[in-house]
């Protein structure tokens, strides 16, 4: 009988041969729209099939990928290079703020002490949630602020900010 220990490490392995990167799901899905094999897929991708099989595996990080396969993948999708760079996990959440890596884990934190005190969503997380990975927490923290319309973290880059002389 196996230990709560390897089921959980099963557990993780079968997750993670589900979850591939969200570009590459996004590529595959449009190449089954257009019906367009794997094959063909990486010729108009500029890339070998091996090299998008270690995408979707992980065996290669999605960030990593160069600028002309970002290119190669908005003509393909017809999407904004925008959305490829945030599918491709060139531009994260963080990136949307003006805060250090520490900075901003130690905002996600003091928000989640904050949503788990909250008297109506508080009382259906479960604590477990500070010790969860650090995605699950963001994204807790995400939703927290959609469905509140709260701000929890500070140093919001105001997009508008950007684009003033």
């Amino acid at each position: 009988m196996k230990n709560k220990t390897e089921k959980k490490e099963q557990q993780n392995t079968q997750t993670e041969k589900i979850i591939e990167p969200r570009l590459i799901h996004w590529l595959n899905q449009r190449a089954v729209e257009k019906g367009i094999s794997k094959g063909e897929l990486s010729k108009l991708l500029g890339v070998s099939s091996s090299y998008l099989n270690q995408l979707q595996s992980g065996e290669k990080q999605i960030k990593n990928v160069g600028d002309d396969f970002i290119n190669k993948c908005v003509a393909f999708l017809q999407a904004s290079r925008l959305s490829v760079l945030i599918a491709a996990e060139k531009i994260t959440q963080q990136d949307f703020y003006g805060l250090s890596d520490k900075e901003y884990e130690n905002e996600i934190e003091a928000a989640l002490h904050y949503i788990l005190k909250d008297k109506n969503i508080g009382t259906i997380i479960p604590v477990e949630i500070l010790s969860a990975d650090f995605a699950i927490k963001e994204m807790t923290v995400k939703l927290f602020e959609q469905l509140t319309r709260k701000s929890l973290i500070s140093n919001k880059i105001n997009l508008n900010d950007l684009f003033k002389d």
